[in-house]
């Protein structure tokens, strides 16, 4: 079964003496990764999980994977675990209608480049606990103390889209980025904040 073989074959995947293109073949019937499956795995570049019943990217999933610039979901992802993509290299990410609950830290010190929420995507609010982000409208319970700096450190963060159900940006969520642009996913008006 696929996660035997996954199992079997985990460190062959990540030193790169079985090829990632054999990963791809066995990937269809994967219903679930575990926390930290990939975490330092620093020979990984890309991952193609579309092709998965993947429901959640569990913690630490990727993190610290310094070489993974490419990342392609499934459709049926609906989280996004804490610290996931920590300290990965991952260049740029949408968020899809499909994707209610990104926990704290996910994109922490990454190469995040592009983030692109749906325009169509429900939110009012981005931000430091998106970990306690109600799945049906994203509004913001009351948080635990502490910051979650959702994707803080992204320093080579260049372009955030976000709808313009968007309200409020709460604190640390771009904290210490490269963030030089800002838009609005209007799709009647053009508008940017720099």
């Amino acid at each position: 079964d696929v996660a035997s073989y996954i199992a079997e074959n985990y460190l062959a995947f990540l030193d790169g003496s079985k090829p990632l293109t054999e990963w791809d073949s066995y990937v269809a019937g994967l219903k679930a990764i575990g926390e930290g499956a990939f975490m330092g795995a620093s020979s990984l570049e890309s991952i193609d999980l579309s092709k998965t019943q993947i429901d959640v990217i569990p913690e630490y999933a990727f993190a610290g994977a310094s070489a993974l610039k490419e990342v392609k979901l499934p459709a049926t992802l609906t989280g996004i675990g804490n610290y996931a993509f920590r300290d990965a290299g991952i260049e740029s990410i949408e968020i899809t209608t499909s994707i209610t609950d990104i926990g704290y830290g996910a994109f922490e010190n990454s190469g995040l480049k592009t983030l692109t929420i749906a325009q169509d995507h429900p939110m009012t609010n981005l931000g430091e606990a998106s970990d306690v982000i109600t799945p049906i409208s994203w509004q913001m319970l009351p948080a635990a103390s502490g910051d979650y700096n959702l994707f803080a450190g992204t320093t080579q963060l260049e372009t955030v889209t976000i709808p313009n159900t968007v309200t409020s940006i709460e604190k640390n969520t771009f904290k210490n980025s490269g963030i030089q642009t800002l838009m609005m996913s209007d799709p009647t008006a053009d508008s940017s904040l720099n």
